[in-house]
């Protein structure tokens, strides 16, 4: 039996800055102590059940809400007192943890929730496709995720910790596809190119 699970993760696709946020399966609200609120203990980011029953999400300058912990969220500029007082704890925990803030702190994300282990593919708008020299390929210049299209067989190629993913769309579904099926022109792939790893 093959041990290694190559089950494609769950690929979102967003062509907008996004921020996806993990929760280990049904959200689980317990009081932290530390910071005298309800929040959600299953996720590494800052998500807390306000008495309104309201959800707050603490990313990164803004704050934002939802009905819900998994959302939808939206923007929010009035929060309750007693949250502001939180945002210079969380700061500081991060600080001491090594919690990477985004480095744009006022960038407006658009917020994706996810309950199941997930991989975010970005571009920074719509996908620009460059052509790969010598090649059939094209690749996602205007994003930091390994996005290749093959235009002869019109299949989207995704590279995700070493490992292939294939799909006929974007946002569509992702399979695991082996290193030698993949088409023979990612290994003509000019070295010095942007994408010659």
């Amino acid at each position: 039996s093959n041990s290694i699970n190559n089950n494609p993760p769950t690929i979102i696709y967003s062509d907008k800055p996004s921020l996806l946020v993990v929760i280990d399966g049904a959200p689980k609200v317990q009081k932290n102590e530390k910071l005298g609120v309800d929040a959600v203990v299953n996720t590494p980011f800052n998500i807390i059940r306000y008495n309104n029953n309201k959800y707050y999400l603490f990313g990164g300058k803004p704050w934002y809400i939802a009905n819900a912990a998994t959302g939808p969220y939206a923007i929010t500029t009035s929060i309750p007192s007693n949250l502001s007082a939180i945002e210079a704890e969380i700061l500081q925990a991060n600080k001491e943890n090594n919690v990477q803030q985004e480095d744009n702190d006022y960038v407006i994300y658009n917020i994706i929730v996810t309950t199941e282990p997930a991989e975010l593919l970005q571009s920074n708008g719509e996908p620009n496709f460059t052509p790969i020299q010598n090649t059939n390929l094209l690749f996602v210049k205007n994003s930091e995720n390994d996005i290749f299209m093959d235009v002869t067989g019109q299949q989207y190629y995704v590279l995700l910790s070493g490992r292939g993913y294939r799909s006929s769309a974007l946002k569509g579904k992702w399979q695991y596809i082996a290193p030698d099926k993949l088409p023979t022109d990612f290994a003509k792939i000019p070295e010095g190119s942007p994408k010659d790893n």
